[in-house]
């Protein structure tokens, strides 16, 4: 009976751990030029001085999901300079309602990278909910790359107490093997 249980163990925690093997991430992309469209098939653009989902003030998109949205990550790669994310600038990340709902922003040292995170459970990007990112930077559109990503921080990332459940159960497997 022990070594039935045993079993169980092993393989529900092994089934939690290969589950969220890519925990967090909903998707990447990247690209270049002055358009594109992000991994969700939304469109990015280059303008009105800087990136932007669907473009520095051209509106807003809804988003298609298919997860929940709570952070979202930006690099640019060659072709920029520095974000400008100081105050009264358009670097920003807000979702519906417009104008009370932004994303907080962390700027790298060498701001090249910008991550935006939401706040809440209020703010997150939920599937079908309205929102714009843009973000200040100059751009040499001919040799201009980034790459970037939308993820989920909620989503369960295996802990060191998961871990050492499955070796506890493996080697519980392996001693009632060895009684016999």
């Amino acid at each position: 009976m022990i070594r039935i249980a045993l079993v169980w163990l092993v393989l529900a925690v092994g089934a939690g751990i290969s589950a969220s093997a890519n925990a967090g991430v909903i998707c990447s992309f990247g690209g270049s030029g002055i358009s594109g469209t992000d991994c969700l098939g939304q469109a990015w653009s280059v303008g009105n001085g800087g990136w932007g989902i669907p473009g520095i003030v051209q509106g807003n998109l809804p988003f298609p999901g298919p997860d929940t949205a709570t952070d979202f990550h930006f690099h640019c790669i060659a072709g920029c300079g520095p974000i400008d994310n100081r105050p009264g600038q358009d670097t920003q990340f807000s979702v519906a309602p417009f104008g009370l709902n932004f994303w907080s922003e962390a700027l790298n040292g060498t701001a090249d990278t910008i991550d935006f995170v939401s706040g809440s459970l209020t703010t997150d990007l939920t599937p079908g909910r309205s929102f714009f990112v843009n973000i200040t930077v100059p751009i040499n559109v001919d040799t201009f790359q980034f790459e970037a990503s939308w993820t989920n921080d909620s989503i369960g990332v295996p802990e060191p107490a998961s871990l050492a459940l499955l070796c506890i159960g493996l080697a519980g497997l392996g001693f009632s093997r060895r009684k016999r």
